[in-house]
């Protein structure tokens, strides 16, 4: 489970969509959630929405030819909470630090996965993710 929670994350940032899209279940009661740097939120429910923004966010904003890899390198997740309903549904929640590309410092997100089996495998139905834009943690900190 947390496996497919770490590729879900580490696609997205490498902006490998098929890895990416692979992570989740895609229903109509699929649901994502974030924060934004300017204070604003997003929501996409159902696969179809979910693929129409953040799919089409990755398609449009491949990792820079420049400077290839992920745009968040090191990811550190602490306090993880797993709740399991039955042996097909599960809630997470932990504190997720995500580096800036050049590895001067961390931002802070809170972390909210739902997960489902699908024929035998964990698939991810939610996604939250709340980040603290505003204060930058040092690297040497975290």
């Amino acid at each position: 489970m947390i496996k497919v929670i770490e590729d879900e994350t580490d696609c997205f940032f490498l902006r490998d969509y098929d890895c990416w899209q692979d992570q989740f279940t895609h229903t109509d009661y699929s649901y994502q959630a974030w924060s934004n740097s300017d204070g604003t939120f997003d929501a996409s429910v159902g696969w179809e929405a979910i693929e129409k923004n953040l799919g089409k966010y990755i398609k449009e904003n491949p990792s820079d030819p420049e400077e290839p890899g992920s745009s968040h390198p090191i990811i550190k997740r602490e306090n993880i909470k797993v709740k399991f309903y039955g042996g097909t549904a599960a809630h997470l929640t932990w504190d997720q630090y995500n580096s800036d590309r050049s590895q001067e410092y961390f931002l802070h997100s809170k972390e909210v996965r739902l997960m489902e089996k699908v024929e035998g495998e964990w698939k991810i139905v939610n996604v939250s993710a709340f980040w603290n834009y505003k204060n930058r943690i040092p690297i040497a900190d975290i």
